[in-house]
């Protein structure tokens, strides 16, 4: 009886869930001017922050026990909270419902899959040549973002630096202008390339990602005036002499930036993309994918196969060696996924 009971509750959930979304569907989404709808800015705890679409102060809100689990960038019902004779609080309101997404970007962790944000159009790569990047980073939220249908945009911060001229960087960058996906080399500090940056920024819904220590936050702080990000120094001595760089964002936060939205995520070291399955990586390496539409195997792993068209591709410079390094690796954690 219990068993049952529980689902009964679940489909009255579910359906008042879908009463309280219809009036929304109905008009298309076009809910901007409703006081009632609103973007989530950010997380603190149990608690969450929105901006109403209508305008006004951010609030701080509950989530409804009955709610679907929000992340920046989600768009929501929210009502006011009220006192006991009716008169709303300040600043406050309870979230109600969680409008459809266009897109999560998420990644897999020792605890399962995390979300990161939500409704986003471009996925903006942060690297510097301090941190050394390495390619298989990249590789791996460029497939994200495939994955979610998300442009890409790779940012090389730090162009003032003399390690940024190292033919090194340039080899480890040159595959991805050919993929169709944009190297800009900017200066948090000098300011160099911002203006193209804030250009192709400009309307978008966008994240900043990538590894800690890369200057997200300079970055930010240099694009949205008043955001306050605090900002870290590459510390090789307090990161035992491996010259990576310190977290400073600890929260993913959304802020509006010229007629769109710029999210700044924590750094990261490693990514894991949620990869469906094995078939799938064909999506962010469309390079291999077509090559190896002539190996001899249905199959093959493009390793020591005779006959492998893709191995092929990379003796005649067609194919980065970088990047088959990165597909077998993200095939071999999603075969690993895949097993009972």
């Amino acid at each position: 009886m219990s068993d049952a009971l529980s689902e009964q509750q679940r489909r009255r959930i579910a359906a008042a869930r879908e009463r309280r979304l219809a009036p929304w569907r109905e008009r298309g989404m076009e809910a901007g001017e409703a006081d009632a709808v609103g973007v989530v800015i950010t997380h603190f705890g149990a608690e969450l922050e929105l901006e109403p679409l209508a305008g006004g102060e951010p609030l701080r809100c509950f989530l409804r026990a009955t709610v679907d689990p929000v992340v920046t960038g989600d768009r929501v019902l929210f009502e006011r909270e009220r006192d006991e004779d009716g008169t709303p609080v300040p600043g406050r309101g309870v979230v109600t419902a969680r409008l459809p997404r266009d897109g999560l970007l998420a990644r897999h962790t020792a605890r399962g899959l995390k979300p990161v944000c939500a409704n986003l159009d471009l996925l903006v790569v942060v690297l510097a040549p301090e941190p050394a990047p390495h390619a298989d980073l990249l590789d791996r939220y460029l497939l994200a973002a495939a994955l979610d249908d998300l442009d890409v945009l790779l940012v090389l911060n730090k162009a003032e630096l003399p390690a940024a001229a190292e033919p090194a960087l340039a080899a480890l960058l040159a595959p991805y202008p050919a993929l169709g996906v944009p190297v800009l080399r900017v200066s948090a500090d000098t300011g160099a390339g911002l203006d193209e940056l804030r250009a192709r920024l400009a309307g978008r819904a966008a994240a900043l990602v990538g590894q800690s220590g890369v200057g997200k936050s300079s970055l930010l702080n240099a694009l949205v005036p008043g955001a306050g990000a605090e900002v870290g120094s590459l510390s090789a001595r307090r990161n035992r002499g491996r010259g990576r760089g310190r977290h400073t964002t600890s929260v993913t936060r959304l802020y509006r930036l010229d007629g769109g939205v710029l999210v700044d995520s924590p750094g990261i070291r490693a990514f894991e993309p949620d990869v469906p399955a094995p078939e799938a990586l064909g999506a962010g390496f469309p390079e291999i994918a077509e090559a190896a539409t002539a190996c001899r195997f249905r199959d093959c792993r493009h390793e020591d196969e005779p006959g492998c068209a893709v191995r092929a591709a990379i003796a005649a410079g067609t194919v980065a060696p970088s990047r088959l390094a990165s597909w077998q690796l993200l095939r071999a954690e999603a075969e690993a996924r895949a097993r009972p």
